[in-house]
């Protein structure tokens, strides 16, 4: 008997190939002791690097330190009794279509009804289905996933957007998505979709289900007419995905005192009326968090801050933290904003408060989290956007420039009084060749273009940037820095 690139030590439990001469193992699962257990973390004297092994779903028996069990590919599958798996059927039924795959010759085939025709780990075919939550199979699967990542409200989306992925009849991972979100622009809103989550089951995280499920989510998005997905979530996660940050952080940080002593400490009923306060155990203990600010006028602004010295005093907090301009909460209509300078940071810089302004970057802030931006169709998003600044079209300059994307190619031309985006090149086009990232940045205004230019080492005609500047202005979009706000 020859091992096929395998190695096999006593006591392993192997799966052999009898029809070949000589017989060959084509499978095996190593026999080792348990050291060390962490909840369903599993520490073995034959785990390589010292990394744990998860227990696989479905396995029921009860294990112990000092146990003996039998791993392959990262997971526990069964107890050792006697020397002998604990679960003989259990483990056939699970492996049999990955070691038929692995011992058939060459030309054999193997089942696959799945429409992508995937492939798992040693190219073993595997059958896949996305199911909704608009059947009972399918609310099922979700449900299944959620017990073994973690829980969330499904019925927060619509049922056709609430989806799991499943291979060989296991559901591995699930998404949800609201489909019909707005982002704001200057005169209409453009449509976005926000993954409100989306998770892997434990046991079958690493094996590619995650990307999976986010492709076929953007597969089915765009077949739907919508050109922009947003997220919240850690990097570098969603980078991977190709998404993008389009949000800064603006936060007024300012003492009681600091206020008191410019501005004074009458303080009438009314005036608290124009703040909106934020109510959570979870903030800092010393901060008094105001989320919402109704001032229009500079004697308004200093009445605000009077009234938020008031309340800082009254609940013995010692800072206060205006999240101003406001940040919306995860996946709303993201409004646009001028400037961060406003006439109530104006006043408050009078008094001493420090006004914190930074790109939402987990790379190079305190946060891990972050509002991200994917683009799925260039030439639909710019169409798109371009209906919502008719105004600027009456003065546009003269020019056309093509973006050449992973979501596609566009050109925008430009004859003064009307623009157009289409597809199409248009031959003489100055053409720029970005990740969508960088127009997805472009277009919200999160970078101007001139600073996208020297990121990805691009030049371009004097007509083309004077009229992506005119379109593409500076705009500011805010999300909330969570370090500023809630304990770690």
């Amino acid at each position: 008997m020859v091992t096929y690139r395998i190695r096999v030590i006593p006591g392993d439990l192997a799966a052999v190939d009898r029809e070949v001469d000589p017989p060959q193992v084509v499978f095996r699962w190593g026999l080792a002791r348990v050291e060390r257990m962490e909840g369903e973390q599993i520490f073995t004297g034959r785990t390589r690097g010292g990394q744990p092994l998860m227990l696989v779903w479905g396995l029921k028996a009860a294990i112990a330190l000092g146990d003996k069990v039998f791993a392959a590919l990262g997971k526990v599958h069964d107890v050792s009794v006697g020397g002998r798996s604990s679960h003989p059927d259990r483990l056939r039924r699970e492996f049999f279509p990955r070691i038929v795959a692995r011992s058939q010759p060459a030309g054999g085939s193997t089942k696959d009804d799945s429409a992508a025709g995937r492939t798992g780990g040693g190219g073993v075919p595997q059958e896949i289905e996305y199911l909704t939550a608009e059947t009972e199979r399918g609310r099922l699967a979700i449900k299944e996933v959620m017990g073994r990542s973690y829980t969330a409200d499904a019925a927060e989306v619509p049922a056709q957007w609430a989806r799991a992925r499943v291979v060989d009849g296991v559901p591995v991972s699930f998404v949800l998505v609201d489909p019909d979100r707005c982002m704001q622009f200057p005169e209409g809103d453009v449509r976005y979709a926000f993954v409100c989550d989306v998770a892997t089951r434990r046991e079958r995280r690493w094996e590619g289900h995650f990307r999976a499920i986010m492709e076929h989510t953007f597969s089915a998005l765009r077949a739907t007419g919508v050109s922009l997905v947003l997220t919240h979530g850690r990097y570098p996660l969603y980078r991977r995905f190709g998404f993008e940050v389009f949000t800064h952080h603006c936060g007024v940080l300012v003492t009681p005192n600091q206020i008191e002593r410019r501005l004074g400490t009458q303080v009438s009923v009314e005036a608290r009326q124009l703040l909106v306060v934020e109510e959570s155990e979870y903030l800092h203990d010393d901060l008094l968090m105001i989320t919402g600010v109704k001032a229009s006028t500079v004697p308004e602004c200093a009445v605000a801050l009077r009234a938020a010295a008031g309340i800082a005093r009254e609940r013995g907090k010692a800072r206060i933290l205006l999240e101003h301009p406001a940040a919306p909460s995860y996946g709303s209509r993201y409004p646009i904003h001028p400037s961060p300078e406003t006439l109530l940071t104006a006043v408050a810089r009078a008094c001493g408060a420090e006004v914190r302004i930074q790109g939402a970057d987990p790379e190079s802030g305190s946060v891990p989290d972050a509002d991200w931006i994917k683009v799925l169709d260039a030439a639909m998003l710019l169409g798109a956007v371009l209906d919502c600044v008719k105004e600027s079209r009456l003065s546009l300059p003269k020019g056309a420039v093509c973006f050449d994307t992973d979501a596609g190619a566009v050109t925008i031309d430009s004859l003064g009084d009307t623009v157009t985006a289409s597809g199409e090149p248009v031959p003489g086009t100055a053409v720029v060749r970005w990740p969508s990232s960088a127009l997805a940045q472009l277009v919200t205004g999160y970078q101007p273009v001139e600073v996208l230019c020297t990121i990805h080492k691009t030049s371009l005609p004097a007509e083309a940037m004077s009229l992506l500047q005119a379109l593409f202005p500076r705009r500011w979009r805010f999300s909330r820095n969570e370090s500023w706000t809630f304990r770690s």
